[in-house]
């Protein structure tokens, strides 16, 4: 999902600021600090109270809110109402379009937490009126506030535009949105080439460059073409195959094959399904991984599943998908030379759902799948994984409220609630600060499954939080993926 900043406070610079400016400053930000941290702790913990309000509400709300930062502002001028207009001007400035962010999203929230609504809201549309129509100013370009602001707006003119039919069943669908959005509402040149520049590097970083050809094409930022170029390189150099095809989506695996292996050698496999909530992500992200184990004699293999940002999809279809992708890897294991008795599988995150969902989810099976092949691994390795997807406010029930589904169908893909005997053995690593997947939810897993009888080991790693793939603990995570998998005789 998008992430919205709590409040983004610009720093003025000047050239030839006196000391005593630095000063002011100095004091200006440590007041600032104190209401921020209030607010924020207001506002977060309080966050399904006061997006589940009505509108006219939740603008006094807010107003409110905004207003400890206003008078702040008013207090330093008093104090210094000769000078430093500049710094207090662009303060207010700023302040103003981080709430605008804030409140631009209401719409969304409200929605999803309130379970009714529309995504077009009057009220909300007449209180940014002025502010929506700076979005074709180029000066405000420079202005951090004011292009997260454009952002929020152009998300919720995106979401009202998927709706339409026109964008189903057709690939990179929040892109694609996205550009037709900026394409709608932004007039100016120069500001409409900024953000459909910046929406492009955005998409290539976080879904990859599949089928985007034209619209990079079209692009005249040489940065745009040369991360396109990147990405396409590091994807020569292995083999790719369609693992099937569905909604007229060609979903595909990322096949590192050992170098110089025997014919007559048959290898395991290392399975690997990408993070990102089900929403974004991208096979490429794990093609060193896959490398590295086919260097070892092993065929790593990653895998493109369907996501809500690129798909429309939901995570049942991402479940759908990573159970054909076993299948296929099973039916096709003569002509691999893989050990189809050698499946491991690994996730980060939504990933790591993914790899146990492999293994647990019975009632979500593509139609079109030969299901004389099993989708369940031999052994499944979770880094900071999903164990619990029934969170009452969350995006996945708003989806199946729109789809006129039954919302209790999450726990059909809650691996906390699919437990039983005969499961493969699994690696559950968890940080104990993971501040995205509580630590409590992988910890109640673990101890389920043991008391089933099945073979989990867990580790918490100490003050990490939930990204221990790479960074501070990403050696304490390898090591212990390797002892695991020579304590199953893989390694």
């Amino acid at each position: 999902m998008k992430r919205f900043m709590i409040l983004i406070v610009a720093m003025l610079m000047l050239i030839g600021v006196i000391h005593a400016n630095g000063k002011m400053e100095e004091r200006y930000y440590k007041r600032q600090e104190g209401i921020n941290q209030s607010f924020s702790e207001y506002y977060y913990t309080n966050f399904d109270l006061i997006y589940g309000l009505d509108a006219p509400t939740y603008l006094h709300v807010m107003d409110s809110l905004q207003a400890d930062f206003d008078s702040l502002i008013v207090s330093f001028r008093e104090d210094y109402p000769d000078s430093h207009q500049a710094f207090f001007d662009l303060e207010k400035q700023n302040i103003r379009y981080s709430f605008d962010n804030f409140i631009v999203m209401y719409p969304y929230y409200h929605q999803r937490i309130a379970g009714t609504g529309s995504l077009i809201n009057d009220e909300i549309e007449q209180r940014l009126e002025n502010d929506i129509a700076k979005i074709n100013h180029p000066a405000l370009l420079a202005n951090e506030s004011f292009r997260d602001f454009t952002r929020s707006y152009l998300y919720i003119k995106t979401k009202i535009a998927l709706v339409d039919p026109a964008y189903q069943k057709s690939d990179n669908q929040q892109l694609k949105a996205t550009l037709d959005a900026i394409s709608q509402w932004i007039d100016n040149r120069e500001v409409a080439e900024y953000y459909n520049t910046d929406y492009l590097r955005d998409h290539i970083d976080r879904f990859g460059i599949k089928n985007i050809d034209a619209w990079v094409d079209a692009c005249p930022d040489s940065a745009v073409h040369a991360m396109y170029e990147q990405e396409r390189m590091g994807r020569e150099g292995h083999r790719i195959e369609t693992y099937k095809t569905v909604d007229g989506f060609d979903l595909d695996l990322h096949i590192f094959l050992p170098e110089q292996a025997e014919q007559s050698e048959k290898h395991p496999a290392m399975v690997y399904f990408h993070g990102g909530s089900w929403t974004e992500g991208k096979p490429d992200w794990s093609f060193p991984a896959c490398g590295y184990y086919a260097k070892k004699g092993w065929i790593g293999i990653a895998v493109e599943y369907r996501i809500s940002q690129r798909h429309g999809s939901l995570p049942f279809e991402s479940v759908m998908d990573a159970k054909s992708a076993i299948r296929w890897l099973r039916s096709h294991a003569e002509e691999l030379n893989l050990d189809a008795d050698s499946i491991v599988v690994s996730g980060n995150s939504a990933g790591g759902h993914l790899a146990m969902a492999c293994a647990m989810v019975e009632n979500w099976n593509d139609p079109q799948d030969d299901l004389r092949f099993n989708s369940v691994p031999d052994l499944i390795l979770i880094n900071s994984g999903v164990y619990d997807l029934t969170d009452v406010n969350n995006w996945i029930r708003q989806g199946l409220r729109e789809r006129g589904k039954d919302e209790e169908l999450v726990r059909e893909i809650s691996p906390l609630y699919l437990v039983r005997e005969k499961l493969p053995p699994m690696l559950i690593i968890h940080g104990e600060q993971d501040r995205n997947i509580s630590f409590q939810s992988a910890s109640t897993f673990a101890g389920k499954m043991t008391q089933r009888g099945n073979q989990i080991e867990f580790h918490a790693i100490p003050n990490a939080n939930h990204f221990i793939w790479f960074g501070p603990y990403a050696q304490q995570v390898a090591s212990i993926r390797k002892a695991f998998l020579k304590k199953h005789g893989y390694e």
